[in-house]
């Protein structure tokens, strides 16, 4: 079953009309939905890691080791900021991942709230580029999905040109 959210199904069918093949997860309640779909998608090889840090690495092991992209799903919060160092070497190495991160309500960020972290620039300057779409104010359900695109021209110019498609 797919997430009944619109625009997590629009996602992750970009990712799959992408041809990544591998995707390393972890557990969240905001990405929940996302990790969901990468599951039921046949083309695509979920590997659960509970830390962050370690599934940025596990990610950039599994990018060097297959020439291919990998997608590392986290959420919300300080989760992002732990994918840091794994993102790093792979920008320098030129290896091509793609980070998504599904991020609390906009209002919430700056509200002394739990895993509330400004999460749009988190990566930087470690991204090539960054798709930050934001849905409207007070609507509880995912707020924002933030995806960070590493060196990968295609992917890049694919998911750029997809983007648009996202109804947040």
């Amino acid at each position: 079953m797919f997430a009944n959210k619109e625009n997590v199904n629009i996602l992750t069918s970009l990712i799959k009309k992408s041809e990544i093949r591998n995707a390393v997860v972890c557990p969240g309640s905001r990405n929940a939905p996302i990790v969901n779909n990468l599951y039921n998608l046949d083309d695509i090889d979920c590997h659960p890691v509970t830390d962050e840090r370690s599934a940025g690495f596990y990610a950039l092991g599994l990018a060097l080791a297959t020439g291919q992209p990998v997608v590392v799903c986290v959420t919300s919060g300080s989760a992002l900021l732990n994918v840091l160092p794994a993102v790093a070497e792979a920008y320098y190495q030129k290896v091509p991942m793609l980070v998504v991160s599904a991020d609390r309500p906009v209002e919430w960020i700056g509200q002394n709230d739990g895993q509330t972290l400004p999460q749009a620039d988190a990566l930087h300057p470690f991204v090539v580029k960054k798709i930050d779409k934001i849905k409207n104010k007070f609507s509880y359900e995912i707020q924002r999905i933030i995806v960070f695109v590493f060196p990968i021209v295609t992917l890049v110019d694919f998911i750029l040109s997809s983007i648009k498609y996202l109804k947040i």
